[in-house]
């Protein structure tokens, strides 16, 4: 991020440079987000913090970004210029790894570690009967394919978190991303896309504190039942692209619905994943989520160039109807908050660390 104003002074920015750059920027987000994600249960524990709480607080801080970020970055680029105001997003990057920094350590201990401290010997034994180190390819493959069976062969109540998240992605990216602004271009108004989005921000803001301050006042199956509800009340009149006020009053619907359960499915698959195969899942839990926008919102183009902005934004909205009664009636999904029926899950252990 700060190499940007540093190229412009001396080089000036072009199209290629600002591709190299996002690409090298873009290298650090995986890993990044997979490392602070890996340590949020661990936290929570060290702090005796709920963990259901804190995926609402951190909802709720997401939805703060998003109404904020946009004023302040207007506001910058109109007080020192759009290059500049680069390097207050550099700032913060830096900031946030100082912050990282009065983590205790302890925090981010490999299991490996805590093993060979435990029982040194034992962990002798698995170092010398592993397997040689493997190159960087192969490591990677093998790192997504054991994130894959975590994520989707090992625990059903994961698998399903995982697939209604990769819903809400898609059906909600699609929206944001192509349906709503075509629209409101094609109306020649496009200014006003930014008072829907900033409705569903709201809207999920206010219900994101909610669920982080009651949400053990409620079954989590009646979270989830609401939450499925709303949402699809939401999404279906914006897929019905009504006037102004009803696309206004369908985003905060959508917003306020989005908030629990987006909280709620970020508690399941966090507290699903056991602590052993944290960063292998994790990983590809970031990357899939990820490309699963993109691949929608291409998608999605394709039926807009086709049969226009109208059939895209109900075929979205059918999609979701279609999400919302399997999530509601899948086996895994009905009792939640049933401790036997979602017993803990077992560490998958990857083939070459078997002896």
């Amino acid at each position: 991020m700060a190499l940007l104003p540093v190229v412009d002074m001396v080089w000036g920015l072009s199209f290629g440079w600002f591709v190299a750059l996002g690409l090298l920027g873009a290298i650090g987000d995986i890993p990044g987000m997979t490392a602070r994600d890996s340590l949020v249960p661990s936290v929570c524990e060290r702090d005796g913090r709920s963990l259901q709480k804190f995926m609402g607080l951190t909802q709720s801080l997401d939805s703060l970004v998003v109404i904020v970020g946009p004023a302040l970055a207007a506001f910058l680029m109109g007080a020192v210029g759009s290059v500049n105001a680069l390097w207050f997003t550099a700032a913060m990057s830096l900031s946030a790894a100082l912050i990282t920094l009065t983590l205790p350590r302890s925090l981010g201990a490999v299991c490996g570690a805590a093993a060979h401290a435990a029982n040194p010997a034992a962990a002798n034994i698995g170092t010398a009967t592993a397997q040689p180190r493997r190159g960087f390819v192969s490591g990677a493959w093998n790192a997504l394919r054991d994130g894959l069976r975590v994520l989707f062969a090992s625990d059903t109540l994961l698998r399903s978190s995982m697939l209604i998240s990769f819903g809400v992605v898609m059906v909600m990216g699609s929206f944001q991303g192509l349906v709503l602004p075509v629209h409101f271009t094609a109306a020649n108004s496009p200014e006003l896309l930014g008072y829907v989005l900033s409705a569903m921000s709201a809207g999920m803001l206010a219900s994101s504190l909610g669920y982080a301050a009651l949400a053990h006042k409620l079954r989590r199956r009646t979270w989830y039942i609401l939450s499925l509800t709303g949402m699809a009340l939401g999404i279906l009149g914006l897929g019905l692209l009504p006037s102004l006020p009803l696309l206004i009053a369908s985003a905060l619907m959508l917003g306020l619905s989005t908030g629990p359960i987006s909280a709620l499915l970020g508690f399941f698959i966090f507290d699903r994943i056991p602590a052993e195969n944290r960063g292998s899942a994790l990983g590809t839990q970031n990357s899939l989520t990820l490309a699963a926008a993109p691949v929608a919102v291409f998608a999605t183009s394709l039926v807009v160039e086709g049969a226009g902005v109208s059939v895209a934004a109900l075929a979205l909205a059918g999609c979701w109807m279609l999400i919302t009664v399997w999530a509601l009636n899948t086996h895994s999904l009905k009792y939640l908050d049933d401790k036997e029926s979602h017993p803990d899950p077992i560490p998958f252990v990857p083939d070459a660390e078997r002896i």
